[in-house]
């Protein structure tokens, strides 16, 4: 799809297609997402854009969401080109537009009537000198605390014998490094001496328990630690 303008679209469509080309260009896109694709069937149930840098130059960055749990990625130039942005828009009967200056959605109903949110609100503003821009490189590599090829991840079932963290498990294995970054802010603010006990509510499989542990005995930590499981029954 060469040329965008060639594609028939309603006043709806094309002016919130307009509008995340606008959020793209000025970097306060945060977030842009398309989901039920009842007038696409072949477009995956679900589609979630983030702004990114690939070679030096913005794009779209998006994961697709597909059967059985599986997830796949396109990156798309933040003017688009090829035109594969509006094709969503035209093609997925929710899309939300999440940017630093406020938020927007379209919406089609089951006959196809189009409704916008906040658009207008998000057209009329302007980004300022301290207005937040986001723009993340994927292709510079991002790192964990703990990548798949610790031993726990491995024995937790999140990743392979080879450290490769299984599609299903991603949530779970981003889950646990971002808790152990909150950890780390506040570990310096905790008791220096006698024990620190660590509660398991015992709600799941304790993956966030086990990354505590590993956490602490990785960085040598001087606490003494006592990990306590217990349950509740119900009355």
């Amino acid at each position: 799809m060469n040329d965008t303008q060639s594609v028939p679209t309603s006043a709806e469509a094309g002016r919130f297609y307009r509008l995340i080309l606008k959020a793209a260009g000025d970097g306060i896109l945060r977030k842009l997402t398309f989901s039920l694709p009842a007038h696409a069937p072949l477009l995956p149930p679900r589609t979630v854009a983030r702004l990114s840098e690939l070679r030096g130059r913005p794009h779209l960055s998006c994961e697709q969401t597909l059967q059985k749990g599986k997830v796949q990625h396109l990156h798309i130039p933040s003017h688009d080109p090829e035109g594969i942005l509006l094709s969503f828009v035209l093609g997925y009967d929710r899309v939300f537009l999440s940017t630093s200056l406020g938020d927007a959605e379209l919406m089609r109903s089951a006959k196809g009537k189009e409704t916008l949110r906040g658009v207008g609100a998000l057209e009329q503003a302007r980004p300022q000198k301290d207005t937040e821009t986001f723009l993340l490189p994927p292709d510079r590599q991002v790192k964990h605390i703990f990548e798949g090829t610790a031993p726990f991840m491995q024995k937790l079932g999140i990743s392979d014998t080879t450290g490769r963290v299984h599609d299903k498990k991603q949530s779970k294995f981003r889950q646990i490094n971002r808790f152990l970054e909150l950890f780390e802010d506040v570990y310096d603010k905790l008791p220096t001496t006698g024990k620190l006990c660590v509660y398991d509510l015992c709600c799941g499989k304790s993956y966030l328990s086990f990354a505590l542990y590993a956490s602490t005995s990785a960085t040598k930590r001087d606490a003494k630690w006592t990990c306590c499981a217990w349950t509740s029954k119900r009355m």
